[in-house]
């Protein structure tokens, strides 16, 4: 009291200043524990809150995430009933622009428009609320944001953005994307998680007078398990809002506080690029999640651009909500606890199931788009009458291979002459090797021919010797060329060649012929060390620059032992303590030559009773090496002997900067000595113009290093998941050398992890279409598609496309028919608040697309 009479001069200035009081309850999903509990912590949380609310009139809630609500309104209906009465009071704040607090490095840019999307529409409907009232992405705890996150938010009428990590900038300041789009941005000086005592008093000055603010913003309440404000906090508001010296405290709302600081937001700091680093482990750990998450968001793109095609073309029904229902699945392991790793083997658990539901909801959807396209191709002028009587392959191969997260090949003809679709789901033409699996083909693979629809013979050979076992039926895997127009199709018929007089050779000569362990097509020429297998000369034929030293190889598989004693092991890479070679003794399995593909294969064991697998190939006409990686990993750490970590490394002399995809584009970065996150890929640009690309089909943690390059592949954390990465782990890399602008490398990187589709076509089948055909064709500089897909609310096509340019650019889209109507929109697909020139020419749509912009284009018939 005695102090409080010193300073009671200070009373007026103190109550100048207002301190807003939002309660909240942080609610992790599954990170430390089952489904289950998740649930019981939402329900209880809730109860507890609206119990509080019932006694304390002025109390006010703010709470985040879809899947929260969902929870509610799933297992309890009339808790839900609670809530909607004090939302619509007023009293409780929806604080939820995404379905779960989503991580913000790994979800490509689709997946992040697909939370703002659903989570509009879904608490809209629930909940009786205007969709634009949630324009708060309220993400405190997530692991890091890429710096085109103001662009994809405001593109969604997101005006406000609250988290706690990756930026030095603590406070309010504008976050401005390279699109030059912001957000206003308060980034928590304290923490979310916080009871209410005097201390977080001290600060209100300090922040509120710089800025010409009256309001300062206290988040609080026990949260990470839920729990929430308890009755001591509430109690502690309305006491120290009496207290003399001591700011006004009340109750309100992150609207409140936003509101005043959109006042000033003239003044307020404007910072650029991404809000990272933060918890580099989080880019490998428990990577089956990863795996998942990247095989989940592949499949449901293309199965809807496809189910878009077909529902255009007037071929296929709309697959109605499963694929919302299935990226429901994905966004929810999207939350920053999941996708990242950190959790316990109940939360992989959990993750993986909902992936194997999603990629069952994609592909069946995905399929069926298809078969409604193959089922219009006329085949009349390629058929031939065979007697099939007494043939067997007729429906066989069911779910072969779908447990490897492709589309099913169930054989649908039999006979010798046999007609397939090949599908491209990419908006550029390709001509490359296309897989065909054969069942129970009565031919002889000696004799095996493929031609496409003029007839023309094209270039094919057989993958796997023999004839393999499947489930009753016997398969063989063959490779043919294919030329494949613009998202579109072409068809490939496969027969038997009439038999050929057979000649008598003469036996090899008796003489020493070493082997060459050599890989070339028209733009590479690999050689592979015969000791360790290691690359010893990687040439460009481009420009005859070779990227490889035999005293320095290249693409070596390490075993890295990193340091456990920081703790946090899922969370943090510890410093590398020992770095040994796999490659020390490898065993050559099998070396292959064919018109199409040349591969090498070798294997080693290491560790405790593991295994390395590892097939190197190269395809005519790609500019990229394949590694088809298969570990048997059998490593476990401990904080004592450390971690293990499986490593690819790709030695560089010198390179000044790397870059890196991220959702929506890419980023450059110098070299740092810790692992960062790309989405598929990092290239290491060269002065000639030309750069070295490493691609993944499922790994996210790089490090450009200023010796070399190096990927981080599966790494034995300890702890909340004491054995994370146990069992079978198959990855495909790619290591290649591509033009350094902004459309070779994020081409190079599509074609590689989305192949070419291959099924069966009916004989004699009377279409309405030709046997070859594109349906969508995207032309542009640095312009790339994001999303081709049927529009929420009817039969149009919504195209959304992204810019990695610093200029304006022109898209030019080629459909198979003339639109009626074509409108720019926003990714909400509601009317663009700009206007955007879009021009009709028949067939073709062009569009100016600003730079490093997000365009979405409404396509109607």
């Amino acid at each position: 009291l005695a102090v409080e009479t010193q300073l009671a001069s200070l009373a007026v200035r103190a109550k100048s200043f207002t301190q807003i009081c939002i309660g909240h309850a942080h609610i992790d999903m599954n990170w430390m524990w089952s489904v289950d509990e998740t649930v019981s912590i939402t329900l209880d949380t809730c109860r507890t809150m609206l119990d509080l609310m019932d006694q304390y009139s002025d109390y006010t809630i703010a709470q985040s995430q879809v899947s929260l609500y969902e929870i509610v309104a799933n297992h309890d209906p009339a808790l839900l009933e609670r809530i909607r009465h004090r939302v619509q009071e007023g009293r409780w704040e929806v604080t939820a622009a995404t379905w779960v607090e989503s991580d913000r490095n790994m979800p490509n840019a689709e997946s992040t428009v697909r939370h703002l999307l659903y989570t509009r529409r879904y608490l809209a409907d629930l909940l009786g609320i205007d969709p634009a009232s949630l324009d708060l992405d309220f993400e405190p705890d997530t692991f890091g944001h890429h710096q085109n996150v103001p662009e994809i938010l405001a593109d969604a009428g997101v005006r406000y953005y609250y988290h706690c990590r990756g930026s030095r900038h603590l406070g309010l300041t504008r976050w401005q994307a390279p699109s030059g789009r912001s957000v206003l941005v308060f980034q928590e000086p304290l923490w979310y998680n916080w009871d209410i005592d005097g201390r977080c008093a001290l600060m209100v000055p300090g922040f509120c007078r710089p800025l010409g603010l009256t309001s300062a913003l206290r988040v609080y309440g026990v949260g990470d398990h839920g729990g929430g404000p308890t009755r001591r906090d509430l109690e502690r508001i309305r006491a120290m809002d009496r207290w003399p010296i001591f700011p006004h405290y009340r109750f309100g709302t992150f609207h409140d506080f936003f509101r005043e600081a959109e006042k000033i937001q003239d003044r307020l700091p404007v910072t650029t690029g991404e809000r990272n680093f933060i918890f580099d482990g989080c880019y490998t750990t428990q990577t089956r999640i990863k795996r998942g998450n990247r095989l989940a968001e592949q499949a449901l793109q293309e199965a809807e651009a496809a189910a878009a095609l077909a529902q255009g073309s007037a071929f296929a029904p709309s697959p109605g909500q499963s694929f919302e229902r299935a990226w429901r699945k994905v966004l929810f392991n999207q939350f920053h606890d999941i996708l990242p790793g950190s959790g316990t083997a109940d939360t992989r658990e959990y993750a993986m199931a909902g992936y194997q539901e999603a990629l069952a909801l994609a592909n069946t959807g995905h399929m069926n788009a298809l078969r409604s396209l193959a089922d219009n191709i006329d085949t009349t002028a390629i058929s031939r009458e065979e007697d099939i009587r007494l043939t067997r392959a007729e429906g066989a191969g069911v779910g072969f291979p779908t447990g490897l997260g492709q589309l099913p090949r169930t054989a649908r003809h039999s006979g010798r002459h046999r007609l397939f679709m090949v599908w491209n789901p990419l908006p550029f033409s390709r001509s490359e090797g296309c897989e065909l699996t054969l069942w129970d083909w009565p031919g002889d693979p000696d004799r095996l021919a493929v031609s496409d629809g003029s007839g023309r013979l094209v270039a094919c050979q057989v993958l796997e010797q023999g004839r393999h076992p499947y489930w009753g039926h016997r398969y063989l895997t063959i490779l043919a060329e294919a030329s494949v127009p613009a998202m579109g199709y072409t068809t490939l018929i496969v027969d038997e060649a009439p038999a050929r007089p057979q000649t008598v050779g003469f036996p090899s000569p008796r003489q020493i012929v070493p082997t060459e362990r050599v890989l070339e097509n028209e733009h590479l020429r690999v050689v592979l060390s015969e000791l360790n297998a290691a690359i010893v000369s990687l040439v460009d034929k481009k420009t005859g620059r070779d990227y490889a030293d035999p005293a320095n190889p290249a693409a070596i598989f390490r075993l890295v032992r990193e340091d456990a004693a920081r703790g946090m092991t899922a969370w943090v890479v510890g410093a590398w303590q020992q770095i040994v070679s796999l490659q020390q003794a490898v065993h050559f399995v099998r070396q292959d030559a064919g018109p199409l593909r040349q591969s090498i294969c070798w294997e080693t064991s290491f560790g405790a009773g593991s295994t390395l697998q590892v097939t190197v190939s190269l395809d005519k006409g790609a500019n990229l090496l394949r590694l088809d990686t298969d570990v048997r990993w059998q490593e476990i750490g401990s904080k004592e002997d450390g971690l293990p970590q499986l490593q690819l490394f790709m030695p560089l002399a010198s390179p000044g900067s790397f870059r890196y995809d991220i959702p929506m584009g890419e980023i450059e970065r110098p070299p740092l000595d810790h692992d960062v996150p790309a989405s598929r890929y990092a290239l290491a640009p060269s002065p000639d113009g030309r750069a070295l690309l490493l691609v993944s089909d499922s790994k996210h943690g790089f490090r450009g290093l200023p010796d070399g390059l190096t990927l981080n592949l599966i790494r034995s954390s300890i702890d909340p998941d004491p054995w994370p990465e146990i069992g079978r782990h198959t990855i495909r890399l790619g290591i290649g050398l591509v033009d350094a602008d902004h459309d070779a490398p994020g081409q190079t990187a599509d074609t590689f992890c989305q192949a070419l589709l291959a099924l069966p076509l009916a004989q004699a089948q009377a279409g309405t279409w030709p046997l070859s055909q594109s349906l969508f064709q995207l032309s542009g500089t640095a312009i790339r598609l994001c999303a081709l897909k049927a529009a929420e609310d009817g039969p149009d096509l919504i195209v959304r496309l992204a810019s990695l340019s610093d200029r304006p650019e022109t898209a030019e889209l080629t459909f198979w028919k003339q639109p009626a109507r074509v409108a720019a929109q926003n990714l909400l697909e509601e009317k663009a608040a700009n206007d955007v020139p879009v021009h009709t020419d028949g067939r073709t749509v062009r569009c100016q697309v600003a730079p490093y912009r997000l365009q979405t284009l409404r396509i109607s018939w």
